[in-house]
């Protein structure tokens, strides 16, 4: 590491061997570094408020770790852990505003207010790729999920495959 630190060009094997699609984003433990990282990832992003649009203010105290499914709506169909995965989860600073609602409704709520286009790019910031805004409006968790695991998988290969 200490070589690769002071000459950008040696770059660990480990480096050059990870792939991100190999990697189990499945995950809901927050303290683990797949969580982190990916929630990392979507900071990096610049995660804009689902609401304002606006840059979230990262205040410890307004900030939080959101479902994009709503648990209370979705534990019944799902368990707890895919509920729970990191590919259900973003980082809110108005979770206030946004309710318990099912993603359909809170979406197509915003695309009434907004527009389709300004709610594509704001979802873009969390990682959340509009390829997936259709499951959003179908409450199709499963294949969500699968739509942003494709986006942080390219934002990983983005990042490291400069």
């Amino acid at each position: 590491m200490i070589k690769w630190f002071r000459d950008s060009s040696t770059i660990p094997d480990f480096i050059k061997e990870f792939r991100p699609e190999d990697v189990d984003y499945g995950i809901h433990v927050q303290r683990s570094a797949i969580f982190r990282g990916v929630v990392s990832l979507i900071v990096l992003k610049g995660a804009r408020d689902f609401i304002t649009g606006q840059s979230p203010e990262y205040e410890v105290e307004k900030v939080q770790l959101d479902h994009i499914f709503p648990r209370s709506k979705f534990y019944r169909q799902f368990s707890k852990e895919f509920v729970d995965s990191i590919l259900n989860r973003t980082i809110i600073s108005s979770n206030q505003r946004k309710t318990d609602k099912k993603p359909s409704e809170f979406f197509t709520d915003l695309i009434n207010k907004y527009g389709q286009d300004r709610v594509i790019k704001i979802l873009e910031t969390h990682l959340i790729p509009k390829e997936a805004l259709d499951s959003l409006l179908k409450d199709d968790l499963a294949t969500f999920k699968e739509k942003r695991r494709e986006a942080i998988v390219k934002e990983i290969h983005r990042r490291i495959y400069f």
